[in-house]
């Protein structure tokens, strides 16, 4: 994803946050995905997404980061810590949303993440999208609006 097409939100993660995540999902973070944290926080897409995975073709509308405080709500715009709602796997984290509300998110294991989708009505199988936060971004090409 070229990283011109994404406007960040709120504050940048410190330490302190990346600890909270690591104790929330029960393993260290990969180290790319910690750095864009670290160093981006969370943001919108601005402009229309494409991925292809599994053969679902698919964008992204919003990652998820840090608004103010670290909050564990699930409502906020914040890392959906502490929330898992039924369907998602104990030791996941929802990163980020597409258009339809649908989530892709994280699982972690001994530092490791594997990036997976599941639409909003949960009603689906967890779809495999990436092996890794890289690969995830790698997938994702990002076109202005057509202003016309």
């Amino acid at each position: 994803m070229d990283f011109k097409y994404y406007k960040p939100y709120g504050e940048k993660l410190d330490e302190f946050d990346i600890e909270k995540i690591e104790a929330a999902v029960k393993s260290s973070l990969p180290a790319d995905y910690k750095t864009f944290l670290l160093e981006r926080g969370g943001g919108d897409v601005v402009g229309l997404s494409h991925l292809i995975f599994s053969d679902v073709e698919n964008d992204v509308l919003v990652f998820y980061g840090k608004d103010g405080e670290l909050d564990l709500d699930p409502m906020s715009r914040d890392l959906r810590l502490g929330h898992v709602p039924s369907g998602f796997p104990d030791n996941s984290l929802i990163i980020a949303d597409d258009m339809g509300g649908n989530s892709y998110f994280s699982i972690f294991s001994n530092g490791a993440m594997e990036i997976r989708w599941m639409g909003y009505l949960r009603d689906v199988e967890h779809v495999h999208v990436a092996d890794s936060f890289t690969a995830f971004i790698d997938m994702i090409k990002v076109s202005p609006y057509d202003d016309s």
